[in-house]
């Protein structure tokens, strides 16, 4: 990178860290606000707001069921809220409007940071949610090239010395300069300003959108400075998110499991199974496999929307598997046509019958597993050749 044009900047940064009056009143039905110049953000649900009493003065991203990434200076001593715990995390899109807010338990800035650092870098925290998120976490990835168009996303204000933090917005920005562990980007014509500040830069890569930037200094004008996650995952991230439990059941919630945590078995961890007995709060899980309707058969647990295709006495005309909807040889009952006890006897022969102790019924055409009792058999063979006569009656 050439560091005398991008250090050269630095002087002129600040942090955008602001907390001011909740945005309960501003108007919101606008398609297009200014993060400076970008556009109200309605997605992104893993984007969220660092608030203290209901007031937002930082953003962060969700990067686990329970863990947010963010910038070292929110919660700093020296120029944030501190301790990070007496922050809550807000997820939806206008704080103070409906969403969700969850405590915080356990914050850590990366110590390497200070006020003065003339380098402008290590600029991360990491805060530890008290409950799993309501929301699927966004996956961390490797920044792209200079050059590259990335998307900007934060809470904060719309310009310098402005007003309207609270309220989630995007745009777009391009790649101008790499360092080894920041990168900067023109405002040109929008990008981040205060209130921005820990939040999120998101490269689509092979269709996913990943973390690759970390919001931390802007000029809200022309000049703004994301850090890399990437330069930071192995040290400092995944050190924290590994150390918030085990996969067992032990009351925490952990990330990377190799199948659902039991603790939380509904939270955004990449897996929908019968694990969660809600596949609708599964963020994991599609929404159609919930009680609306409509009959999806690709999910885990079965749909409450489709029909039960068991042996159970009752043929569900839905069913092409329900083996009492089974017609035998060419009509119901399994009577082949108007034949006598000879020819009904050889189709016995040709067809077996096993007699499901679970419900009493004769199921023809499968093979017995295990054997049945002599007895049951006998019984069964009666039953079905009184049930044939009585069909060519």
């Amino acid at each position: 990178m050439r560091r005398p044009l991008l250090f050269a900047a630095l002087s002129s940064l600040s942090f955008a860290c602001q907390v001011e009056e909740p945005p309960s009143a501003e108007p919101v039905a606008s398609a297009e606000a200014p993060i400076v110049n970008g556009e109200l953000d309605t997605g992104h649900p893993g984007v969220v707001a660092l608030t203290i009493q209901g007031q937002q003065f930082c953003t962060g991203t969700l990067v686990t069921p329970t863990v947010v990434v963010s910038a070292a200076h929110c919660i700093h001593p020296s120029t944030g809220v501190s301790p990070g715990t007496l922050a809550q995390v807000f997820f939806g899109n206008v704080v103070g409007q409906g969403g969700t807010f969850i405590d915080v338990v356990e914050a850590e800035y990366k110590p390497d940071w200070f006020l003065d650092d003339p380098d402008a870098d290590d600029d991360v925290s990491v805060l530890r949610l008290a409950s799993p998120a309501p929301v699927a976490p966004i996956p961390m990835g490797t920044l792209p090239p200079p050059g590259s168009t990335i998307t900007l996303v934060g809470f904060g204000i719309t310009s310098a010395g402005g007003t309207g933090s609270g309220v989630k917005r995007v745009t777009q920005a391009t790649i101008d300069q790499i360092g080894s562990k920041i990168f900067s980007m023109p405002v040109d014509p929008s990008g981040t300003c205060n209130g921005d500040s820990g939040g999120t830069a998101l490269f689509l890569d092979n269709g996913v959108e990943k973390l690759v930037g970390i919001h931390t200094r802007s000029d809200c004008q022309s000049f703004m400075l994301d850090e890399r996650v990437d330069a930071h995952l192995e040290e400092f991230i995944q050190p924290f998110i590994d150390k918030g439990g085990s996969c067992d059941a032990d009351g925490s919630c952990a990330s990377g499991c190799a199948a659902p945590d039991p603790d939380c078995p509904c939270a955004g961890d990449g897996f929908c199974t019968t694990a969660c007995p809600a596949v609708a709060t599964d963020p994991d899980c599609d929404p159609a496999c919930a009680a609306n309707g409509v009959c999806a058969t690709d999910c885990p647990a079965p749909d409450p929307d489709c029909p039960v295709c068991v042996a159970d006495g009752e043929c569900v005309a839905a069913c092409e598997a329900d083996p009492d909807c089974s017609t035998g040889d060419g009509g119901s009952g399994g009577a082949g046509g108007a034949g006598g006890d000879e020819e009904d006897d050889a189709d016995e022969d040709d067809d077996p019958l096993v007699i499901d102790s679970g419900c009493g019924c004769a199921l023809p055409g499968t093979e017995p597993a295990p054997r049945s009792p002599a007895w049951l058999v006998a019984l069964g063979l009666l039953l079905r050749r009184r049930r044939t006569t009585r069909s060519l009656r």
